[in-house]
């Protein structure tokens, strides 16, 4: 339906492409070929990827069916197992990296932006519909297929630049509060630690 707001849209059509990540165990080892770093759930942190430095590696090869997986910049990586529908968009600093098994991955056509996919994904209301789909057991999961028709308004290109610019500012004020208040807390424990283990400050 199309509206002042935009058009109601399914994933799958803002998609080139969503896939599942690999098992990188069932990788053989090729020592010719680059490690690449893989991306895990927990490589996700506030809607960001940690650097790719600290991130487990992998030397396999990847070509034929499987030559899509290294990610490219503006992918958006999306938790289906374990803590669902975290999500983040793939930088320079992550390219040619791979997700794991407990993700997928959607390959924006450049009809919404994909820093608006990520934050769709993990809204309210996008959340709320399709964990009422996710399946049970001891680490709950979410199919590729119900992933794809998640629902996802798409503003004109005008506005979607706005909003953008918008959510992209809001994440750089977001992770700098988190250093600071983190820097904070480590000299604070510091000091704590520092007084009942050596008597200092007393």
């Amino acid at each position: 339906m199309d509206d002042a707001r935009g058009r109601a849209m399914v994933l799958e059509e803002l998609a080139e492409d969503i896939f599942g990540g690999v098992n990188v165990d069932r990788l053989l080892d090729d020592p010719s070929q680059p490690p690449r770093a893989v991306i895990a759930v927990g490589d996700i942190v506030d809607g960001a990827l940690v650097p790719a430095e600290g991130m487990a590696k992998t030397r396999g090869r990847f070509e034929g069916r499987s030559a899509h997986h290294p990610l490219r910049e503006g992918d958006v990586v999306v938790s289906t197992r374990g803590t669902l529908l975290k999500t983040a968009v793939v930088g320079t600093a992550h390219v040619g990296a791979v997700a794991s098994c407990n993700l997928a991955v959607v390959r924006p056509n450049g009809v919404l932006e994909p820093t608006l996919i990520a934050a769709a994904l993990r809204s309210d209301g996008t959340r709320r519909r399709l964990l009422q789909e996710a399946t049970g057991g001891n680490v709950p999961g979410l199919y590729i297929a119900t992933l794809k028709q998640a629902r996802i308004r798409v503003p004109p290109k005008d506005v979607q630049a706005a909003l953008a610019r918008l959510h992209e500012a809001s994440d750089r004020e977001y992770a700098l509060a988190t250093r600071i208040a983190r820097e904070r807390r480590d000299a604070a424990l510091q000091t704590v630690f520092s007084v009942i283990t050596e008597g200092e400050g007393l």
